[in-house]
């Protein structure tokens, strides 16, 4: 799937949507509800607002990033894939309630709270504040 705007998902509450195709290319996506989510994306994406009540797993070929303005709430897990690439969710109004586990070059990521953390795979360096 290619979309050149911008994404928005939502799910009935509890519904998981899973579009998990390598060669999908969204540029930037915002998910307003949903359960689980599962995303594969084949180059750098642009998160917008995220509100996700379960768990959020992101495979990228290219760099994560928010923007700056993309608030993202995660209830369940968080676990990123962008091996080789920047990983930058650096809004203070983030909230992972669950471990944030990254696989990437560098790694910034930010909570309003507290932050848990699951596995850490970084050849370069993590910045994290919460």
């Amino acid at each position: 799937m290619t979309v050149v705007g911008h994404t928005a998902l939502s799910a009935g509450t509890g519904q998981s949507i899973t579009l998990d195709n390598a060669a999908n290319h969204f540029t930037t996506l915002g998910i307003s509800r949903a359960g689980d989510v599962t995303l594969r994306e084949a180059d750098a994406l642009e998160l917008g607002t995220l509100t996700v009540g379960g768990a959020l797993d992101l495979t990228l070929g290219g760099a994560l990033g928010d923007g700056g303005s993309g608030r993202l709430t995660v209830q369940g897990t968080t676990r990123i894939v962008a091996t080789g690439q920047a990983v930058t969710l650096d809004n203070a109004g983030h909230d992972f309630v669950g471990a944030v586990s990254v696989t990437a070059q560098d790694a910034t990521v930010f909570d309003r709270n507290h932050l848990a953390l699951g596995a850490l795979t970084l050849t370069g360096q993590l910045h994290l504040q919460a």
